[in-house]
């Protein structure tokens, strides 16, 4: 006969905790009820993501392209910060609409190992590459609080979330003059995906006390063939916030997104593959009006 495992010193303490966090959740008066709450709350924060990013820039000359780690091969920073903005406007008791954005820069330096071709160049093993990304991602959507009380607040979104990755290359490389070959030569070539991403999302907000609260966010979406992207995002982070005052507050968290497409070519870019990562801590400032 099996018996039970009894529970450890630790498990029990643990669950003695989250107990007790359930009391105190239970009997909290939060400093923003729900009948109450400003109608604006903007949040401005640093975000210091790692990145991991995987392109492939095919070509109607040379055919489809190699799959390049940027970070791995080409020696792109992968890590950087930026500020990063949320603002939300309450436009009813249950109705809100939400926008957020960031940019990041980054470059680098690096000796290729292996012959890979970006584009409409091909770039030799040992070559000496130099390397710039730019990434704009900005969202907007609009959020329903199906379940609404005073120290809880769950809500899903629509929306849509704007992604423009821009990576630029130039070494010593073979081009395509007139879809035909030429010898080597100092060149650049510059690859871009742009377009719109749908998002759904679920959200939850829940009050511990007068003064703190915790946040998580989760936006998902698979899509075929929307405006020449086929693949899926998801867009997720957790934060909790501490409100000195009604209108002031600090928040510490961790956001991530994970972007997997296709897509089709634009002007003087190519159609290819991007896997794109991030994910890292934020510290943001709060002020709600």
């Amino acid at each position: 006969m099996n018996r039970p495992i009894p529970a450890s010193p630790t498990r029990r303490a643990m669950s003695a905790a989250a107990l007790a966090l359930v009391a105190l959740a239970s009997a909290a008066a939060p400093a923003l009820a729900a009948s109450d709450e400003p109608t604006v709350e903007l949040a401005v924060g640093y975000y210091q993501p790692s990145f991991t990013t995987d392109v492939r820039l095919d070509s109607a000359t040379f055919g489809q392209g190699s799959d390049i780690g940027l970070e791995r091969e080409l020696g792109v920073d992968d890590s950087a910060g930026a500020v990063r903005g949320e603002v939300g406007f309450r436009i009813s008791e249950r109705n809100r609409l939400v926008a957020d954005y960031v940019a990041f820069d980054r470059s680098g330096n690096s000796t290729l190992h292996r012959e890979v071709q970006f584009g409409d160049v091909v770039y030799a093993a040992d070559a000496d590459l130099s390397t710039r990304v730019k990434t704009r991602q900005a969202s907007a959507s609009w959020r329903f609080s199906f379940v609404r009380t005073d120290t809880v607040d769950l809500a899903v979104s629509l929306g849509a979330s704007w992604l423009d990755l821009e990576a630029e290359t130039s070494g010593v490389a073979s081009a395509a003059v007139g879809g035909l070959p030429v010898g080597s030569t100092d060149i650049a070539e510059q690859g871009k995906a742009s377009g719109p991403v749908p998002l759904a999302g679920l959200h939850g907000r829940w009050w511990l006390g007068d003064s703190l609260r915790l946040a998580a966010d989760a936006r998902y979406f698979d899509v075929n063939n929307f405006h020449g992207w086929s693949g899926s995002i998801v867009d997720y982070g957790a934060r909790v916030e501490y409100f000195f005052t009604r209108n002031v507050g600090l928040g510490a968290g961790w956001l991530g997104t994970r972007l997997k497409a296709d897509f089709e070519g634009s002007g003087s870019s190519g159609a290819g593959h991007l896997d794109y990562r991030l994910d890292g801590a934020e510290l943001r400032a709060i002020f709600a009006f």
